[in-house]
């Protein structure tokens, strides 16, 4: 779970780059099979991993196989749990993707939000460790923001329409725009994959650096709790953050319906013949012609 700890050694005190966890041992020989001589990174890297994969992965399956296997009409316990998670993940999606949209992307949102929520706790447990406080963890999701979100300007806006939205306006600009818009694009992905990484490791650097505390003084005080009561609170919030920004991509990757500004026979409303002289007739006014 936490990363430091603090040990007596040599007459003063060491502070170990790394707490094995329960995976630790396991980590360290798939890290042999894939590297040859790992690295500590590539350790705690397989670490991570194997913690996503082989608890909260499965974790979220088994609750969704629970509490969709006896679907009733009026749903109880977990049913209604689910279907209130659900409800409320579409209707934050629907929020800032439009109604014409929002649909095709609420179960990558809504999916994204619950396993970063969870990648995040899960670090809070004694003896695991957050994946999410490895940069390869975090670079995975933000990649997947990634592709999504050009997929869906590809897929929706044309290849030329989103190749468009590149050049910017007005056209004769393209050549300063494209670079700078390719720039950006490159630096969303690189921004959700440090700020969820840097939070997240952060948090458990901090609550190692307490334990360590509790450790020094001989008194084993458990100073982290406070800080691990707001874990709970800094890795829904992470997610939270991470999943807006990427429906903000999204959405911006979309067409946009823009309005005839510039017709005035759109700016002009249209009422049938007579009608401007009926209502007029009805207020007890002569009509203006």
């Amino acid at each position: 779970m936490w990363p430091l700890l603090a040990s007596p050694a040599g007459g003063g005190l060491e502070i170990h780059s790394h707490w094995p966890g329960v995976l630790s041992g396991l980590a360290q020989r798939v890290a042999e099979l894939l590297f040859g001589t790992p690295t500590p990174e590539e350790v705690a890297f397989v670490e991570a991993s194997l913690y996503g994969w082989l608890f909260v992965i499965p974790l979220i399956a088994v609750v969704c196989w629970l509490g969709t296997r006896r679907l009733e009409r009026v749903p109880g316990g977990l049913q209604n749990l689910l279907e209130a998670v659900v409800e409320l993940l579409d209707n934050f999606t629907r929020s800032v993707i439009r109604e014409r949209f929002a649909g095709r992307f609420a179960t990558f949102i809504g999916s994204l939000f619950i396993y970063i929520t969870l990648l995040n706790f899960w670090g809070l447990i004694p003896g695991m460790q957050a994946p999410t406080s490895t940069i390869s963890t975090t670079c995975a999701l933000a990649l997947c923001t990634f592709v999504v979100t050009h997929y869906a300007g590809f897929r929706y806006s044309g290849v030329l329409g989103y190749l468009k939205h590149f050049a910017g306006e007005p056209r004769w600009l393209a050549p300063l725009n494209v670079p700078i818009h390719l720039i950006g694009e490159l630096a969303r992905p690189l921004s959700l994959m440090v700020r969820l990484r840097g939070n997240i490791g952060g948090e458990e650097t901090a609550i190692a650096i307490f334990i360590s505390l509790g450790i020094i003084t001989g008194l084993f005080i458990p100073f982290q709790m406070p800080l691990m009561a707001l874990g709970l609170f800094t890795g829904l919030v992470q997610a939270f953050i991470f999943c807006i920004l990427s429906c903000v991509y999204i959405e911006g990757a979309l067409p946009h319906e823009h309005e005839h500004e510039h017709d005035p026979e759109h700016r002009r409303p249209h009422h049938p013949e007579g009608a401007h002289e009926e209502a007029a007739g009805h207020a007890g006014y002569e009509a203006v012609p």
